[in-house]
């Protein structure tokens, strides 16, 4: 695992957890609710196309791919 991130709402509690793929799947990845789901490169991530919640998980990403320890 890479990396979990928690985030607590008056009406329920979010868990997200990340993991390395180094390999490459030959599907494409899909959503358990029809949620739209993109492989990409860490690189390819740009933290102004995301919701505020999620630019601080973007940026743990970014760090864990560079070798910093957040």
């Amino acid at each position: 695992m890479l990396t979990t991130t928690q985030h607590h709402f008056a009406e329920r509690q979010l868990a997200f957890y990340f993991f390395l793929v180094v390999q490459q799947y030959g599907t494409t990845p899909c959503g358990n609710k029809g949620q739209p789901v993109l492989w990409c490169p860490q690189q390819a991530l740009n933290v102004e196309e995301f919701p505020r919640l999620r630019v601080a998980i973007i940026r743990q990403l970014m760090a864990n791919r560079s070798g910093a320890v957040s």
